[in-house]
């Protein structure tokens, strides 16, 4: 995510607000189905194929990237709502940011920015959650990138340490730097210190939103820690994160390093829905496919369509045990079709209903369980939980 920092701070005008949370949220489905599709497919990589370990590395990157991408895309749909609860486990804080620094490593070079690294202690565990802290790194070195864009000498400095019960990370640069009258509101969301820019507004989808930052503040004290920022005008920027150290192993909380983790459980293949009749009604192909692909490896019969309409048709030609939709439909409302579907059918004829969403808060779940739900899939979700799900719903 973009955040360029220059003299010319401005808040949208009034008004405008409402059509850039608008365009948000239009640009937020869309990163979200882009994120689903994307963990879909690497799912089915490590549920289908034996894989060298270089290669699982690689895909694991890619999936925490996916996974970033929906943070994001989240955040754009709800800015004031608090992060996805953080997955925590015990994850060495080093190796950590060598990572991310991997990610973008080669885009800093073509750009000519020089990278220095600093590890002034030895590396220290920590109970965080790896896919957040890192989305929160990227987000900085993106920043740095971009205030660095006009200077002669661009140089990003990355130090770890610890002080005073506390790991650090600091992140510097040597870039325009932020004016004082601004560095206390770079964190509120929305606040960006640089118009919209033409270019980027035009074709960004995420440039100059001035939800990074926010983002980062409110991931960071999740993780019991804070973010400061300390900048002069003109000579460059350093942002410090501050994470709680842990003085606990992983087997007093029951953690394991992330590489420790599998990358998906085998237990997938315990799920099965033999002769299960389910319906998918979702408007984007990919996850349609994603999805059935999924329930008939586990011997379900299913049928998929793109419009509510089109399922409307299914349901009265056909009996389903379960309907998966998708809450925001380009034809109707999900909730709309939740109220056509009791219509048609008689209760006692009635299936199952699981509905998927971008983000929870975006359904009135006290509403649609007036309607039949039985469950809210957030997207992107994993396959297993696709499967406990769909299980737990026909067993109810």
């Amino acid at each position: 995510m973009k955040n360029i920092l220059d003299d010319q701070a401005s808040y949208p005008a009034p008004g405008q607000l409402s059509a850039m949370e608008q365009r948000a949220r239009e640009v937020a489905h869309e990163l979200n189905n882009l994120a689903a599709i994307l963990s879909g497919h690497i799912e089915f990589i490590f549920f289908e194929r034996k894989l060298s370990l270089e290669l699982e590395k690689e895909l694991k990157t890619i999936r925490s990237l996916s996974q970033n991408l929906a943070s994001l895309a989240r955040q754009l749909l709800h800015p004031d709502n608090s992060p996805p609860k953080a997955k925590k486990v015990l994850t060495e804080l080093s190796p950590l940011v060598q990572e991310s620094l991997q990610i973008v490593s080669p885009q800093l070079k073509r750009v000519g920015i020089k990278l220095w690294v600093i590890h002034h202690q030895p590396t220290v565990s920590l109970l965080l959650d790896p896919d957040q802290i890192s989305q929160v790194l990227l987000n900085l070195y993106l920043n740095a990138q971009q205030a660095m864009a006009k200077t002669a000498r661009k140089v990003l400095s990355i130090e770890t340490g610890q002080e005073a019960g506390f790991a650090l990370v600091k992140v510097s640069d040597t870039g325009c730097g932020i004016p004082i009258e601004n560095q206390a509101r770079i964190f509120s969301p929305f606040f960006t210190t640089k118009a919209q820019q033409s270019a980027e507004a035009a074709g960004g989808i995420l440039g100059g939103s001035g939800l990074g930052l926010a983002m980062a503040k409110r991931i960071i004290e999740d993780h019991g820690g804070s973010i400061k920022v300390s900048s002069q005008p003109g000579e460059g920027t350093t942002f410090t994160i501050f994470l709680p150290l842990n003085a606990v192993s992983a087997h007093d909380n029951g953690c394991c390093p992330e590489d420790d983790l599998p990358p998906l459980s085998t237990s997938t293949k315990t799920f099965r829905l033999q002769g299960r009749r389910i319906l998918i009604i979702d408007d984007e192909p990919s996850i349609r496919q994603i999805i059935k692909k999924a329930l008939k490896l586990q011997g379900a019969e299913v049928d998929a369509v793109g419009a509510g309409s089109d399922g409307l048709r299914m349901i009265r030609k056909k009996n389903y045990d379960l309907i998966l939709l998708d809450l925001k439909l380009q034809d109707m409302p999900g909730e709309g079709l939740l109220e056509m579907i009791n219509s048609t059918l008689p209760e006692s004829a009635r299936p199952r209903k699981i509905v998927m969403s971008g983000a929870a808060a975006d359904s009135n779940q006290g509403l649609l369980s007036s309607l039949g739900v039985s469950a809210i899939l957030c997207k992107p979700f994993e396959l297993e939980e696709l499967y406990t799900t769909i299980s737990a719903t026909l067993r109810a």
